[in-house]
């Protein structure tokens, strides 16, 4: 157990515990394939600039009883539109750059303790940070379940529309669920997917935590009659709000057919939230969506991806973390469009702001 534990905090002197770390100023340049306004130190255009909605409030705490098997010792939750109600996630961490104004930030005393899933099979350190919310987590869930009609853009409000009506969504790096859960209390029909160690001890107990959250119960609510969709009928699957929300094991690393089958690869829309910060990532999770994007072909997918700007310290030829400009680089050698739907700044303490984008990325016929 000592040499297990002295190699799992080499790992992370190496790595660092946080994609935050890597981080400098710097200058970014945008071709035509966004609608981006070039400035030094980089914006987005103005115009898609999201203020926070005033409906939907995040806080976390502390939980006083000692931490589950899972080593989830925070509790994270969340507001869902219309009537003020919540979800509730189980994290190992505190979020980071996610609360804003007055909202309930826990403080975890540090106890150096082992990660318990970091010697698992196909585990990384990458994973590690699917245990807590994200900043890209917070934007995806407010542009896409919280309207607002004065400042969204047209394809923005549509895709809000899209989701709610019950669309088929999957999501890849679903991490404690916060996005996929979300969406489903919209009305999407949702497969949260991430590691088999993310999924076991965090997605299936995130998912049975906030099952029957915000259900209509009275008589005539269609909510009652609303079935489990057959494609998620395997895959321990809740209903939440006005839909439903299932969990499956996705390795990025591997051939996508011979993990999902292939109606549950046979979707509308694919999220992926703030999960690209290492190339290694970026790369894994573009294959997977090429693959879905093949599956689903008749459904004209696209994908929804959040994207925080870090700037890792070690310049733009690093072959190890992401850019901006390399999610555009590797997008354009798809053949794929881009298109920014928002963005918002986050600020770190000590630290420039760096900014949030969703991205609506599609295959060009």
């Amino acid at each position: 157990e000592n040499s297990k534990y002295q190699t799992y905090r080499q790992r992370l002197h190496i790595f660092g515990s946080s994609p935050t770390e890597y981080s400098r100023q710097s200058t970014f340049y945008f071709s035509f394939i966004l609608p981006m306004t070039v400035t030094t130190g980089y914006r987005g255009d103005e115009s898609l600039r999201r203020p926070p909605s005033e409906s939907f409030l995040c806080g976390e705490t502390i939980i006083d009883d000692d931490e589950d098997e899972a080593g989830c010792v925070v509790n994270f939750h969340c507001t869902v539109p219309n009537d003020g109600r919540q979800l509730e996630f189980c994290c190992r961490e505190p979020s980071c750059g996610v609360l804003i104004n007055d909202e309930k930030k826990a403080e975890k005393k540090e106890d150096g303790a082992m990660d318990p899933n970091f010697f698992d099979e196909g585990y990384t350190l990458a994973g590690k940070t699917g245990w807590q919310v994200w900043p890209g987590s917070r934007l995806l869930v407010e542009s896409l379940t919280f309207p607002q009609a004065s400042f969204d853009g047209e394809k923005l409000k549509t895709m809000q529309t899209f989701l709610a009506s019950g669309a088929r969504v999957l999501e890849l790096g679903a991490g404690v669920g916060m996005v996929g859960s979300s969406l489903a209390n919209s009305g999407a029909q949702v497969l949260l997917t991430d590691l088999p160690a993310l999924v076991e001890n965090s997605l299936v107990p995130n998912l049975d935590r906030n099952e029957g959250a915000n259900v209509d119960t009275n008589e005539d609510s269609e909510n009652e009659k609303n079935d489990c969709p057959a494609w998620l009928r395997y895959c321990n699957a809740v209903q939440i709000g006005k839909g439903w929300a299932g969990a499956a094991s996705v390795d990025w690393t591997r051939p996508l057919n011979e993990q999902l089958s292939e109606v549950q690869r046979d979707v509308d829309i694919v999220v992926a939230s703030d999960c690209v910060w290492l190339m290694s990532m970026l790369n894994g999770l573009l294959g997977t969506v090429e693959a879905t994007f093949q599956s689903s072909k008749e459904r004209s997918p696209k994908l929804l991806m959040s994207f925080q700007r870090r700037d890792p310290k070690d310049g733009e030829s690093s072959n190890m973390f992401t850019t901006v400009d390399r999610v555009l680089a590797e997008i354009r050698d798809r053949n794929w469009s881009i298109e920014c739907l928002s963005w918002f700044p986050v600020a770190y303490k000590g630290e420039e702001d760096k900014e949030v984008f969703v991205f609506e990325i599609s295959p060009n016929s």
